[in-house]
Order: structure tokens, then C-alpha cells, then sequence
């Protein structure tokens, strides 16, 4: 009622409305009591300011505000993805013997493993710490190691068990080895008291 007032005195002091515009001065009075009333009533009875219990028990419920989990990023996980790709790297050597390939290079190798060709020469230069060919050579002289001392290769020559363990060429093959052993292939089975077919 007060406000209604208030809005009442301040038009008829806008139109000019002698009885009611006198009053304009003093209205701010009302006001200003109206203010302090509302401000003791909220601290004499504040229940009156409270929500309704009955509203608030038919408004809807509302979802809790979460954030999602965020997973915290570690220097060791890309060390970790590295390594398990290293070890798929060696898996395909070990289980499925692409070695045996005279022709595998690092691009088979890659569409092999379905990586990009950049990311297996890091593993290669970062986690095994060899480069393509050495890390493939090593795999076919143990090859031809085993080859060499089994029965069922025992009519073989040194070049044919070479071949057989997935080298391509003579000079490749007595490079390696001999990178690899510190001998030459003869020297090498000479020294273990084995005789080679032919001499390489």
C-alpha cells in the first residue's frame, strides 16, 4: 500500500495535482519505514522468508552438478605406449618370423603393425635402441644359428641356411655375422668343432 501511495503522490506531482503533490516531499518517509518493518520482520519471525515446503516438495528434482573425472596426464605414459609397442614390434619378429622376409623393410613393417613408419622407428631408436636392419639381422643370425645345429638342416650349406633364415645375399650375410659374432661363419663353426658344407 505504501509503494501504491508512493506511485500515486509521484504522478500528481508530475501532473500537477495541487492536494496530492504538496505531500511529494514527505512520501519518502513511508518508504523508509516500510524498509526498516521489512528488515525486523526478517529477523524476528525469518520463517516468514523461508520457502514453502510444499513447493519446494513438488518442484522437480534437479541433477547434481558434477564434473566430469578428468584423467591426469603422466610423463610415463607415453613412455608406457612406447614400450607396448616395442613389445609388439618384437612379437612380430618372434611369433610371426617377418625376418624371414628378404625383403622386409621398415614400411612393411609398419603396415605389419598398423603404425605410422615415423612411430616404429621411434620405438626402434628410443625404447630398443637399434636401428632397422640390426635389430632385423640379429633376429635372422640366431636364425641361422639354430639352423645350422639341427638335424633336419644338416645337408645344408652355410649360404643356403643363410637364405633360409632370410638373408638375400652372400656379402650381406658374412658382413652381418661377423658384425654380430666377431668371425666370419666358417671361423665361427670351425671354432665349435662343426664342419660346414661348403665354406662361406
Amino acid at each position: 500500500m505504501i509503494l501504491s501511495f508512493s506511485v500515486l503522490v509521484f504522478y500528481a506531482r508530475k501532473w500537477g495535482w495541487p492536494y496530492l503533490a504538496a505531500v511529494y516531499p514527505y512520501h519518502f518517509l513511508g518508504v523508509v519505514g516500510l524498509l526498516y518493518w521489512i528488515g525486523y520482520k526478517a529477523l524476528a519471525q525469518p520463517q516468514l522468508f523461508q520457502a514453502d515446503p510444499l513447493l519446494e516438495a513438488l518442484r522437480p528434482p534437479q541433477a547434481p552438478d558434477t564434473e566430469p573425472t578428468m584423467v591426469p596426464v603422466t610423463q610415463s605414459q607415453p613412455d608406457a605406449i612406447m614400450a607396448a609397442q616395442a613389445l609388439r614390434i618384437r612379437q612380430a619378429m618372434e611369433a610371426d618370423k617377418l625376418y624371414l622376409d628378404p625383403e622386409l623393410d621398415l614400411i612393411k613393417l609398419s603396415q605389419h603393425l598398423g603404425l605410422p613408419r615415423y612411430q616404429v622407428s621411434a620405438v626402434l631408436n628410443g625404447v630398443i635402441r637399434q636401428k632397422f636392419y640390426d635389430f632385423v639381422n640379429d633376429y635372422r643370425v640366431t636364425a641361422f644359428k639354430e639352423l645350422a645345429v639341427s638335424p633336419a638342416y644338416g645337408h645344408y650349406t652355410l649360404l643356403a641356411l643363410a637364405h633360409e633364415a632370410g638373408f638375400n645375399s652372400k656379402s650381406t650375410f658374412n658382413a652381418v655375422f661377423k658384425k654380430t659374432t666377431g668371425q666370419t661363419p666358417s671361423q665361427y663353426y670351425q671354432t665349435r668343432g662343426m664342419a660346414a658344407s661348403v665354406v662361406v
